[in-house]
């Protein structure tokens, strides 16, 4: 069974990613390939620029949307809610700490929350990572990811907002330039080809930022126009032609989007135009990814707070259904605030869908403020159980068969069988829009799904064709303030939104229980969850009728208990 999912995992990765990946694998097992940093020195050195960095329409700003730092003068960090105290000297690699939280120590977002006035903090906090974090394969602030993002951060902060204030300092000035340029080669040994996807792009927009504040020798050119060129590729690859990434994660959407704001007017020629309307692209698609409150649906590894929205993407929704087809997205924002987000998509590109969740045909409905029925998010990316479940299809609102996931999901970023649904009818008026989309997740049991949606009222049909004789399962979660129980034929449901009513035909039983909700890291959150079961019968669908009616929640007197079944 491991063999054939290893292979199930392994083979849609194209060839090249393959050998990649092996060179990977023996530069971890034989550190002698690893180049040095001895042996990068050798080579002739790069010089800051000190003209053309004048970059108009294009303020520099921090990427993070929360603060994470929280007393330099005692080493306190907080990420993903965990705050640490590093202690002095600062223990740069915080073994104890988990890996992404080690990951965000080393990305210096932080840099950006201390005082604007106080360059002094901002030398000593500097200096005393290059001094105190060496160069090493081991060492987590190496690694390519943390290293591409550390590279940015310093490139937009030191070397352009601050430049004139750092330059004073001579001494400073040259160990900066000497870390600077050590990591910008360290990173051009390592760019992650085994990975690809978001961690590729960061690499190559690193090195390009580079060779715009620093000026390579002239034995470098060849290798700028490579790089160049390699990054032009990766975002014609991975920015949809409707201008969403394709790894489909909503804030994995915004940091894209943000990264290549900041990198276009920092090129020149046909990158820059291409980047551009790229750019403008993905605006306009990431417009469509939030909800009228300006949160992102949490579709895929996506939660809350992590990135902020631009605001170039402000007010470039228009009320009315909208499709992004190469994307696999649908849905409706209507003029009072209601808004319907569908996941038809594939679950991301099949070399790297480690960003992806068994979510097929998963869907998120909000009105104003508030939501109704909602997706999982993210409680974190270490393998365990709390991984498995946010992964889960049982974690969304979909169906499930037998207990098993629409797509193999493994471990904390792997995939092995892959899912393609397809869209079978689009249609759409003022106040209306239906959607039907079917996958063969469970094959040869077919899922077809039909969601028609108008103000207030929302109707999903789901056929399974091909399931006599196997258990269907049917998951709604809704927001957390939701409070449920059963009058006559119909669930009610009243909390923060309003009132809620839900009517089924063709399930068994139903149980109301609760679920854990992640809309950001580091957060769990109790959230009722129905669980409807039904006996498939070919041809005949389970038809779940909402309707929602936002008036002023009131306190139910019968409330239906966590875990209570009723049949129907």
């Amino acid at each position: 069974m491991r063999v054939g999912q290893l292979w199930r995992t392994i083979q849609p990765i194209p060839w090249p990613q393959r050998w990649a990946l092996l060179q990977h694998r023996l530069r971890r097992l034989v550190p002698i390939l690893e180049p040095s940093m001895l042996r990068l020195r050798r080579s002739c050195p790069m010089v800051a620029r000190t003209v053309g960095l004048t970059v108009a329409g294009a303020p520099v700003q921090c990427p993070e949307g929360t603060k994470s730092l929280v007393d330099w003068d005692t080493a306190t960090f907080c990420f993903q809610r965990e705050t640490r105290s590093l202690g002095w000297p600062i223990d740069w690699e915080a073994i104890e700490a988990p890996l992404l939280w080690r990951y965000h120590l080393h990305y210096h977002d932080w840099l950006w929350w201390l005082p604007t006035c106080d360059i002094g903090k901002l030398k000593q906090s500097v200096s005393h990572w290059i001094e105190g974090h060496r160069c090493s394969t081991k060492a987590v602030g190496w690694q390519p990811y943390p290293l591409s993002l550390r590279l940015i951060n310093w490139s937009l902060l030191l070397l352009e907002h601050h430049r004139e204030s750092l330059q004073g300092d001579a001494e400073f000035w040259q160990l900066l330039l000497r870390s600077y340029e050590d990591q910008w080669r360290w990173l051009e040994c390592h760019v992650e080809w085994h990975l690809g996807a978001n961690h590729l792009l960061e690499n190559l927009a690193a090195l390009q930022l580079g060779l715009f504040y620093l000026e390579p020798p002239a034995s470098w050119q060849d290798r700028a126009r490579q790089i160049e060129k390699w990054l032009l590729f990766e975002c014609q690859q991975q920015v949809l032609p409707d201008g969403v990434h394709y790894e489909r994660s909503p804030m994995y959407q915004l940091r894209i989007l943000w990264l290549l704001e900041v990198l276009a007017p920092r090129c020149q020629g046909d990158l820059r135009r291409q980047l551009e309307e790229t750019v403008e692209r993905m605006r306009q698609a990431t417009a469509l990814l939030l909800h009228s409150n300006h949160q992102p649906a949490l579709l895929n590894d996506s939660v809350q707070g992590v990135y902020s929205i631009p605001d170039s993407v402000h007010n470039r929704k228009s009320p009315g259904a909208w499709a992004l087809p190469n994307a696999g997205y649908y849905g409706f924002h209507s003029q009072e605030g209601e808004s319907l987000l569908i996941d038809a998509a594939p679950i991301g590109p099949d070399h790297q869908p480690g960003h992806a969740h068994a979510d097929l045909f998963t869907f998120e409905w909000s009105r104003q403020a508030e939501a109704l029925l909602t997706d999982t998010g993210v409680f974190q990316y270490a393998a365990g159980p709390q991984r498995d479940w946010d992964r889960s299809t049982a974690a969304h609102n979909t169906v499930s068969i037998d207990g098993k996931n629409s797509c193999e999901v493994w471990s904390s970023f792997r995939v092995g069988r892959r899912v393609k649904p397809i869209v079978l009818d689009f249609q759409f008026s003022d106040r209306h829009m239906t959607l039907e989309a079917s996958h063969a997740g469970y094959a040869p049991t077919i899922h077809r799904r039909r969601w028609h949606w108008t103000p207030g009222q929302l109707v999903v049909h789901d056929w399974l064709e091909g399931a006599t004789g196997r258990n269907a399962v049917g998951h709604w979660h809704l927001a957390p303030g939701w409070v449920g129980q059963v009058l006559a034929d119909r669930w009610v449901f009243e909390g923060p939104g309003g009132r809620a009513e839900l009517m089924l035909e063709g399930a068994n039983q139903v149980e109301l229980t609760e679920s854990p909700y992640s809309p950001q890291m580091g957060v769990r959150i109790s959230r009722p969850s129905l669980i409807v079961r039904w006996n498939p019968i070919e041809g005949v669908p389970c038809i779940a009728h909402w309707s929602w009616q936002q008036v002023e929640a009131t306190t139910p007197t019968h409330r239906r208990q966590a875990g209570d079944a009723s049949p129907l």
